[in-house]
């Protein structure tokens, strides 16, 4: 008996979760918590918020989510994890460890193996990299929560001071 144009709809599509894989290789999807708590304000509450947003700028979300950050240089330009990672730790993020990658890589990545989605928002920002580089590979024994691959095209562009 509600009229039609009070009832509110929305639906959680892929603006408000990543993709990513669990440790026994099953396809999941993590949610983006402020992002889904948004939505629903837009639809349940009448007037304000229902409950608060994760208090605080960018950068104190991702300081308060205390992720641990592997730095990787995935390019040909020697010890270029180095500057990122200082300038990382200057404002508050955990590095645990500066390496060289694996293997090269032309594009700069971002793996979350454990859903610190304030902290791969900082990382996407402070790197200028699209969500399309993020990858959710869910393992809570690997030795970093985050891990950055810094690639070819940002040893040619990076803008850090």
């Amino acid at each position: 008996q509600v009229p039609n144009e009070n009832i509110r709809q929305g639906v959680i599509d892929i603006n408000y979760v990543g993709y990513g894989w669990s440790p026994d290789e099953l396809s999941i999807l993590i949610p983006y918590p402020d992002r889904i708590r948004v939505l629903r304000d837009e639809i349940f509450a009448t007037a304000g918020s229902v409950s608060p947003l994760t208090p605080g700028n960018q950068l104190e979300r991702m300081a308060l989510e205390g992720a641990r950050i592997s730095v990787q240089n995935g390019s040909n330009n020697s010890d270029l994890a180095r500057r990122p990672a200082n300038y990382l730790t200057a404002r508050g993020a955990i590095v645990v460890e500066v390496i060289e990658a694996g293997q090269r890589d032309t594009k700069t990545k971002i793996i979350d193996h454990s859903g610190r989605p304030f902290a791969v928002q900082y990382l996407v920002s402070m790197l200028g990299i699209e969500t399309r580089q993020i990858s959710f590979e869910y393992d809570p024994s690997a030795p970093a929560d985050i891990e950055v691959i810094l690639g070819e095209e940002w040893a040619a562009n990076n803008n850090l001071p």
